[in-house]
């Protein structure tokens, strides 16, 4: 029996797939995408039928920036802490986003679960297409991390990952303009192995209860260029 253990042992080890490494210039993921909807004002959103599918590659991964290439031409640029800083249109167009603007949802130190910290953004946007007035946006939210796993297929094989939830919530004050105050409620799960967040859910709803916006994004699967 003893030996048969053993056996049985080794050859898991065999099967089992490596630990992964971080994404690189030329990887692949394929994300699925779905909207909540809400019946009434005060009801709980609920995920809609529909999932859209959409993917992205890892075009470059400097020493500051990351840019994940979307099917379309289009591409989104990230900070080393997985923040969006700009976008860059079909024809080429980067359009930088304001700094303070900036969702910078990691804590400042490396993210590790059991911590507890805030961050704040700023943005002004006009209060109409044909407005002179401009309306300021002052969001303020504290987050809160966890620990879990999640099973994510690598290579059409399935690895369960170590992973960080990071739970926000927090309020956005309009200035200048008057208007309902958006409750936002966020969820992120990061894999440090990977450095990618693997599911990230947003909802947005007014003091009511009423749903502004809602939606989730996941990671479906990974591909790696010319590893295992």
């Amino acid at each position: 029996m003893l030996a048969l253990s053993i056996l049985s042992t080794s050859v898991w080890a065999d099967l089992a797939p490596s630990k992964p490494d971080p994404l690189q210039s030329g990887d692949q993921v394929s994300n699925a995408f779905r909207k909540y909807v809400q019946d009434a004002p005060g009801s709980e959103p609920v995920l809609e039928n529909r999932t859209l599918t959409y993917s992205y590659a890892i075009e470059s991964d400097s020493a500051s920036e990351i840019l994940l290439r979307y099917g379309n031409g289009s591409a989104e640029v990230l900070d080393k802490k997985l923040a969006v800083i700009a976008s860059i249109s079909k024809t080429g167009e980067r359009r930088a986003i304001p700094a303070d603007a900036v969702e910078h949802w990691m804590p400042k130190t490396e993210l590790k679960p059991g911590m507890k910290w805030s961050f704040e953004n700023h943005w002004e946007s006009p209060a109409s297409n044909e407005s002179a007035y401009v309306c300021r946006f002052d969001g303020e939210f504290k987050a809160r991390s966890s620990a879990s796993e999640r099973d994510v297929s690598i290579n059409g094989q399935i690895v369960r990952l170590p992973v960080t939830v990071v739970d926000i919530e927090g309020k956005t004050y309009l200035q200048v303009c008057e208007g309902a105050v958006p409750y936002t409620r966020e969820r992120r799960v990061y894999s440090k192995d990977l450095h990618l967040v693997l599911e990230h859910e947003y909802l947005s709803r007014d003091p009511f209860g009423k749903l502004f916006e809602g939606w989730l994004q996941t990671v479906t699967a990974v591909t790696t260029k010319n590893r295992l």
